[in-house]
């Protein structure tokens, strides 16, 4: 998600009411508290659904939707390159299946994120040069690094929120998940 920055005054300090804050800071919450325990469980679901698709592949190869399912499961383990060579077999098998498109889609637009979330990061640091002291731009930049790979800058960021706000629980539990 991309923030807008309208809430800046003239000067540049950030005007948040108390429930865009709350808004801002959610979606966080939510993050850390239902996915990273399931995260583990999630990946050895995935490779045995993997397995077992590529044996209906073996059996089928000439049905689409199996590549599609295929590509669909490779999107979610963000192997974006397998995914799109499944959907472009998928597309050789039937040129017009249209769900097979979609997804392709979408992964052309999951490659392109990236350079929208270093924007993010640009602007967040930009902000940053303001108000050298929240904790939560600190926490925000951290996932943003996490979220393209860049994970020292990740455990950078991280630490300079937990030495403003040694207590912060969300900023413990992502350092912990980085620590792994």
């Amino acid at each position: 998600m991309l923030y807008d920055f309208k809430g800046l005054s003239r000067k540049g300090k950030l005007k948040l009411p108390k429930l865009e804050r709350t808004l801002l800071v959610f979606p966080l919450f939510l993050f850390f508290v239902l996915l990273i325990p399931n995260l583990n469980q999630e990946k050895i679901s995935l490779s045995s659904d993997v397995s077992q698709i590529k044996k209906e592949i073996l059996q089928n190869p000439n049905r689409p939707e199996v590549h599609l399912k295929l590509a669909q499961l490779y999107q979610d383990k963000n192997d974006l390159e397998n995914a799109k060579k499944e959907l472009f077999l998928a597309l050789s098998l039937n040129p017009d299946f249209q769900e097979a498109k979609k997804v392709l889609e979408k992964i052309r637009n999951l490659e392109e994120e990236p350079e929208k979330i270093k924007d993010e990061i640009k602007n967040w640091e930009e902000i940053l040069k303001e108000k050298p002291g929240y904790r939560d731009i600190y926490f925000r930049i951290a996932i943003l690094n996490w979220q393209i790979y860049r994970e020292k800058e990740a455990l950078e960021a991280v630490n300079k929120a937990l030495e403003l706000d040694p207590n912060f629980e969300p900023a413990k539990n992502f350092k912990k998940l980085l620590s792994e």
